[in-house]
C-alpha cells in the first residue's frame, strides 16, 4: 500500500471493486482530492493489502468474485476488530433492504451506483469526520 505523506495528512483509501473501470474512475476522483489510493479487485487482494497496512477508509463493492462484500466485512471485523477502518459500501442495488443489510454488516455509509462524484466525496468526508467508535 502507498506510504504516508503530507497529502491530506497521509489519508489512505482502499477501494475494493472487481470492476476495473469503476475502480479506476473512483481512484481518479479520490486522488484528485489528494488522498492516497490503493485498489483491490477481490476479497483476497483486500486482505493482503490490509495485512501490509491498514487504510484510513475502505470503499467496498458488495458484489465481488469468490467472496461477497458482506462476507468480507465479517472477515475484516474478525481480523482487525476495533482497528478496522470505516467502510463505505457502494452497490448497484438501491433497495432499502440491501442498504440496511450492508449497514447491519458493519458499513458506516452506503452509496448507490450510479452515483454523482460529489456524492461519493461527501460520503468520504463525512465518514472520515465521524468519531471513532468506542
Amino acid at each position: 500500500m502507498a506510504e504516508d505523506n503530507d497529502i491530506m495528512g497521509g489519508l489512505r483509501i482502499l477501494i475494493i471493486d472487481d470492476d476495473k473501470h469503476v475502480s479506476l474512475t473512483i481512484r481518479k476522483i479520490i486522488e484528485s482530492e489528494g488522498y492516497l489510493v490503493n485498489v483491490a479487485h477481490d476479497g483476497h487482494e483486500a486482505l493482503e493489502a490490509m495485512d501490509q497496512s491498514l487504510p484510513d477508509l475502505i470503499i467496498l463493492d458488495m458484489r465481488l468474485p469468490s467472496m461477497d462484500g458482506q462476507s468480507l466485512m465479517g472477515m475484516l471485523r474478525s481480523r482487525f476488530g476495533e482497528n478496522l477502518s470505516p467502510i463505505i459500501v457502494v452497490s448497484g442495488s438501491t433497495s432499502r433492504e440491501d442498504q440496511a443489510r450492508a449497514l447491519r454488516a458493519g458499513a458506516d455509509a452506503f452509496v448507490a451506483k450510479p452515483f454523482r462524484l460529489r456524492q461519493l466525496l461527501h460520503a468520504i468526508e463525512a465518514v472520515l469526520q465521524m468519531p471513532a467508535s468506542v
